[in-house]
């Protein structure tokens, strides 16, 4: 799943979302958890993803693959 096209085609559509609604990289960061994990990020994870030399996608790659939006605790 991490790797296929639909991954990829929706983290895609994601990120644009994302960069269209929110201005610097904490707060795409922010954002993208939002939407995806229904959470704000910790300290520790915003700092990480700010930090973070990819583009936005693969950080949308990233939160559509974790465990905590793929499975129901």
């Amino acid at each position: 799943m991490m790797n296929g096209n639909l991954m990829h085609e929706e983290a895609g559509h994601l990120a644009k979302r994302v960069a269209a609604e929110s201005g610097d990289r904490a707060v795409q960061v922010k954002r993208a958890f939002g939407i995806v994990l229904g959470r704000t990020p910790t300290e520790a994870e915003l700092g990480r993803y700010v930090g973070f030399s990819g583009g936005l996608e693969a950080i949308c790659r990233v939160l559509l693959n974790a465990n905590e939006f793929l499975y129901v605790d």
